[in-house]
C-alpha cells in the first residue's frame, strides 16, 4: 500500500484538513469533497477554479504535504476498455521480455 493510500484511509474528506475559509469555499463550490477527488487534480486544475490562484495552490500543496499526500503531477484520463486491454497486452509483453533476459 502506498503512502497516499494509507493517508486516504485516515483522511477521507477535504473537510478533514484545515484550509483557510477561502480555499475551503473554493473546494466546496467546485464540489471537491473527498481527498481522492482533491489529489486527482493537477495544479493547473486548481488554478482554473474561480477565485483560485498561486496562493490557493501553494496552500493546498502545503497542507497535503503535511499529511504525506500530493496532487497528481499530470492530468489523469479515464481509459476505455479497449485502451486498458492494449495497455495490459503491452505490459504483459514487456514483463515476458524482462523475464527472458
Amino acid at each position: 500500500m502506498t503512502t497516499n493510500e494509507l493517508m486516504k484511509e485516515r483522511i477521507e474528506r477535504t473537510s478533514d484538513i484545515i484550509f483557510t475559509k477561502r480555499t475551503s469555499n473554493i473546494l466546496k463550490r467546485e464540489k471537491v469533497e473527498t481527498i481522492e477527488e482533491l489529489i486527482s487534480l493537477t495544479e493547473e486544475d486548481l488554478r482554473n477554479f474561480k477565485g483560485s490562484g498561486d496562493r490557493t495552490v501553494r496552500e493546498v500543496k502545503d497542507c497535503l504535504r503535511g499529511h504525506h499526500i500530493s496532487l497528481t503531477p499530470f492530468p489523469l484520463k479515464k481509459l476505455s476498455l479497449a485502451e486498458l486491454n492494449t495497455l495490459k497486452i503491452l505490459i504483459s509483453t514487456q514483463l515476458k521480455e524482462l523475464g527472458n533476459n
